[in-house]
């Protein structure tokens, strides 16, 4: 299936590249993301989109020279005279793999040709370093302060700020009507966005690839609702919740019986404006809200550092037909501007083909193509169009940047 999309990209070339150019000679893309994509054979699409990703540290050494060389491109584009960069992180930095990531992202930006500094907002951490042994270094940190003319960390006067940081519980002060533009936008963070805004734009601009090509839109693309009403305790806002989850599982269901897909529907709640695969469920019919125990609850109504959850998407699930080493597995690309520049897979040992992966027991490996053409690869990865699968979920991960550049068309750096 993913083949023949490809081979129909190709045979109108000419008309896809049109609509890219169409919407990118007239956005502004975000500076980063990241995808999240899911292959079932039969449909392959974006189930999630970071605007402020966390796993460059994954990206192995051919994909970080790639993103030094379009984060220089960006810069030098969208802010010509900027050359003194904070880098804001978040302030739970314990977290190892999230140390890793900042220290890769750091680096290039460095490398980008621009003096940086790793700094947070001083909300709830107060320190001057951290100690990584992991990577035998100090990451040296500065807290960003403010007075009526500037922000500043220590003696150092920075001209853009790149945030790694997704506001989940809001702007913080030292930011508000800042004097120096931010990317991503603050309006952009969890305490604003919704997953369901970002899915309604990306199914438009899918729909309108898709005639392009003269392809189902669903074989790209999720179902969804919204429920805005989170009290799980109330059995009135049960059976709406119920019944929303049975119309998707419906919709998916004929979908399938359509396209002649032998599977049964299922569907995943997740948090409307959330991230680190907090607050995902799945469930494979409506009538398992009704049935599910105190810890899927709580599951549930998790969020990062505990803004609470007001609404839930109901997404259709893709399960995953692809494996390493017998367990499931999903690319995840990395965009820098509307340029793919690499990406990893994510892998998870706890979890099957129909659960969320981005939860406890994942891991990450190389998706370079090079790496999955050794022979000793091809013993543990059961990826049925390796290759095309990666070069789908760039044409899919190129689309996502599009709506995320939609999104935040109304706000300015």
């Amino acid at each position: 299936m993913i083949q023949e999309i490809l081979d129909k990209i190709k045979t109108h070339q000419t008309e896809v590249e049109r609509f890219f150019q169409k919407y990118e000679s007239t956005l502004k893309p975000p500076i980063f993301l990241g995808c999240d994509i899911r292959n079932s054979n039969d449909k392959i699409a974006v189930v999630d989109t970071n605007i402020f990703p966390a796993g460059f540290n994954n990206l192995c050494n051919s994909f970080t020279k790639t993103t030094v060389a379009h984060f220089k491109n960006y810069l030098t584009q969208y802010f010509p005279h900027k050359k003194r960069v904070a880098l804001l992180i978040e302030e739970h930095t314990r977290n190892r793999f999230y140390l890793e990531n900042v220290v890769r992202l750091s680096s290039i930006i460095s490398q980008a040709g621009f003096e940086v500094r790793v700094t947070y907002p001083g909300i709830s951490l107060n320190e001057n370093s951290i100690e990584l042994p992991i990577l035998g270094q100090t990451l040296n940190l500065y807290q960003l302060q403010r007075n009526a003319e500037k922000i500043y960390a220590g003696d150092f006067v920075p001209e853009l700020i790149i945030s790694n940081n997704d506001f989940s519980n809001g702007i913080p002060p030292v930011l508000e009507k800042s004097p120096i533009p931010i990317i991503p936008s603050p309006e952009l963070g969890w305490w604003k966005r919704k997953k369901s805004r970002h899915f309604e734009i990306l199914n438009n601009i899918a729909e309108e690839f898709s005639a392009i090509l003269n392809i189902d839109p669903r074989k790209i693309t999720t179902a969804f609702t919204v429920h805005t009403n989170a009290d799980l305790n109330d059995p009135n806002n049960l059976e709406a919740l119920r019944k929303k989850v049975d119309a998707i599982l419906l919709q998916t269901q004929k979908y399938y019986d359509a396209a002649k897909i032998n599977q049964s529907p299922y569907a995943f709640i997740k948090n409307d404006a959330g991230t680190y695969g907090m607050g995902v469920i799945n469930v494979s019919s409506g009538e398992e809200i009704f049935q599910i125990n105190r810890r899927a609850r709580n599951k549930l109504l998790s969020s990062k550092g505990g803004s609470g959850v007001q609404a839930f998407l109901i997404q259709e699930g893709i399960p995953t037909v692809d494996t390493y080493s017998d367990y499931p597995i999903e690319p995840v690309i990395y965009m820098v501007g509307f340029k793919p520049v690499g990406g990893f897979f994510r892998i998870n040992s706890e979890r099957n083909s129909y659960s969320s992966l981005n939860t406890r027991g994942m891991s990450f490996s190389c998706l370079c193509l090079h790496k999955l053409d050794e022979p000793h690869e091809a013993q543990f990865l059961r990826c049925h169009e390796k290759q095309s699968v990666v070069e789908m979920a760039f044409v899919l991960a190129r689309l996502a940047s599009i709506a995320v550049a939609i999104e935040g068309s109304s706000y300015s750096a």
